[in-house]
């Protein structure tokens, strides 16, 4: 009776029409907080999360997906001990960084009018696709070529064409005809080198006799322009970094095992983003190259040997680089952990994505390994695009309501501080408070650092700079990381304040929002309840199962998959 009666009293006063002065106070909070909310949605969807899915597919998840074994299958995440991280790296990281690289000799794409091929490179298929005044041979290139290849070579005849060079005393015009084949047909300095105006009166060589302007093989070619490493044909790939982190090794004190088994590790597992100076080994090692331990450096900033890759250099010269660490003992039982990152850039989105391959082995010789990829745009203010306007009403609008929030709260909260807290939306306040505090602070962080306002493109051909301009980026990249992610829990907050503000102008919400919360200790119950039996069931599942699938091997595996089983994915099979 006296829950029926509460009812009908509950329905009562909703039903009851608010004054116009009541309806005013209520509607502009509400308001306010609805526009909030949609605000940040709008800033969340700006992320473009959707582009560097996109991105990921094409250009990350190769490393993920491809075989390093096939018989059995293994991948990236069956991978166990540093032997097989260097097994990982030589046949899936290089193969599949390179696969869409043109490499010198193949039928397209080496030789073309972008990216024209210097002497004695192919196979091209029309003088445009040679530099300079090289031209296309006919069935001249290297057997490893194939016999129908076509190389670049050396212009022979009266036919090859003219060009100017400027002279001390003005304009000469040189024929670009080869006349001697030879290795070096210059023995001496050219008579004419000394009459180019680059020189300077103070620094010109001595002027032997003036000669006709010859062209040797030696001096009709030059480098070729910049053609990037391209991954999933428009993911250009600028750099790469692999971090180590070693274990540190003791005696083993016991007295009864000391002799099968002399030393033992500090600890259960490395942890790849943290520097813990008591169970690492930084000490200076390396047989062929010394390697130093650089902290601050590294993956995460954690502290790590480092070594830079260079991607812009051919495939053979990476691995060159990489079995030289292995030699140098960076795949030996003291790796604790090793992380390879590599920078990707977009130009037709303008988006640059961080990510990171880690792989942490623990004592029994498992290995966590784990992919992380964070985008960086730096063009979310450019003004030659309509959506930086759209960012700036933006954060015009989350500033007004963010303040007009919390002069709100702060009357509430001096009025009575106490019934204030006694309700749960007070501490939903409070938590959207600091919320939006951190991801404004955090978000200032990013757009008025150093890095983002002054990073370009090329990188730096220094490779000290090149290094340090890696580190910044990859730092703005894990901060980027991380304002997605309050971003997106601090978008939940607030709408769950504006629900909450709005329950006020609809009874018909408000009605379910008291039903909720009358039941909330039920449904609190019910959850501890569930809680406690898949973790039950996890644990036993790890017991039973654990050391033959790898969906039970560890408690959280085996939750998730007790969870998976729930919804109805059958794993009878695999466990009998």
């Amino acid at each position: 009776v006296s829950s029926t009666s509460h009812k009908h009293h509950l329905k009562a006063h909703l039903a009851q029409p608010p004054t116009p002065l009541a309806m005013s106070s209520m509607v502009m909070p509400a308001l306010l907080s609805l526009v909030f909310a949609l605000s940040f949605l709008i800033l969340s969807y700006m992320q473009r999360t959707e582009v560097s899915a996109e991105m990921f597919q094409a250009a990350v998840d190769r490393f993920v997906t491809s075989p390093f074994q096939l018989h059995p299958r293994k991948t990236i995440h069956d991978v166990k001990g540093a032997t097989q991280v260097y097994e990982w790296l030589e046949k899936v990281f290089l193969n599949q960084l390179y696969m869409d690289a043109p490499s010198v000799g193949s039928a397209q794409d080496y030789c073309t009018s972008r990216f024209p091929c210097r002497l004695g490179e192919g196979n091209a298929d029309r003088n445009a696709e040679c530099t300079g005044t090289l031209q296309v041979g006919e069935r001249n290139c290297p057997t490893q070529f194939g016999s129908k290849a076509n190389c670049c070579q050396p212009c022979v005849g009266p036919e090859c064409p003219a060009i100017e060079i400027k002279m001390q005393g003005g304009e000469k015009s040189a024929n670009t005809s080869v006349t001697d084949l030879s290795a070096s047909c210059s023995q001496e300095m050219p008579g004419w080198l000394a009459e180019l105006s680059q020189w300077k009166s103070s620094s010109r060589p001595d002027d032997y006799q003036s000669a006709e302007i010859n062209f040797c093989p030696e001096r009709t070619t030059k480098a070729s322009g910049d053609r990037g490493l391209m991954v999933g044909l428009y993911n250009r790939a600028l750099m790469g970094r692999i971090s180590l982190k070693r274990r540190k090794l003791s005696t083993f004190s016991s007295p009864q095992f000391s002799n099968a088994y002399p030393q033992v590790m500090n600890y259960a597992s490395t942890d790849a983003r943290s520097h813990s100076p008591n169970d690492e080994d930084t000490k200076t090692f390396g047989e062929l190259n010394t390697y130093t331990y650089e902290e601050g450096k590294g993956f995460r900033g954690a502290g790590a040997f480092v070594q830079m890759l260079d991607l812009d250099r051919p495939k053979h010269v990476i691995m060159k680089q990489i079995s030289a660490l292995k030699r140098d003992h960076w795949f030996d039982l003291s790796q604790g952990s090793l992380s390879v990152e590599v920078l990707f850039f977009n130009g037709n989105v303008d988006l640059l994505l961080h990510a990171a391959f880690t792989f942490e082995h623990d004592f029994a010789g498992q290995t966590k390994a784990s992919i992380e990829v964070s985008p960086v745009s730096f063009t979310v203010h450019d003004l030659q695009r309509p959506e930086t306007y759209v960012r700036f009403v933006l954060y015009i609008i989350i500033i007004i309501s963010f303040i007009s929030s919390v002069k709100t709260e702060a009357e509430d909260m001096s009025a009575d501080y106490r019934s204030y807290f006694s309700q749960p939306m007070g501490f939903v306040h409070v938590t959207s408070f600091v919320l939006c505090s951190y991801v404004i602070v955090l978000y200032l962080t990013i757009v008025f650092s150093y890095t983002f306002l002054n990073f370009s493109l090329p990188l730096s051909p220094d490779p000290e700079e090149r290094s340090s301009q890696f580190e910044d980026i990859a730092g703005l990249a894990f901060t980027c990381e991380t304002f997605n992610v309050a971003v997106s829990v601090t978008s939940c907050v607030v709408f769950t304040q504006a629900v909450a503000e709005t329950t006020s102008l609809a009874p018909q919400l408000r009605l379910v929002i008291e039903s909720i919360s009358v039941m909330g200790k039920y449904l609190a119950s019910f959850l501890c309840v569930f809680v406690i039996m898949a973790a039950g069931f996890g644990q036993g599942g790890v017991f039973l199962f654990g050391l033959r699938l790898d969906e039970f091997n560890s408690l959280p595996r085996s939750i998730l998959t007790v969870v998976e089983m729930i919804k109805g994915k059958p794993n009878y099979f695999d466990i009998v």
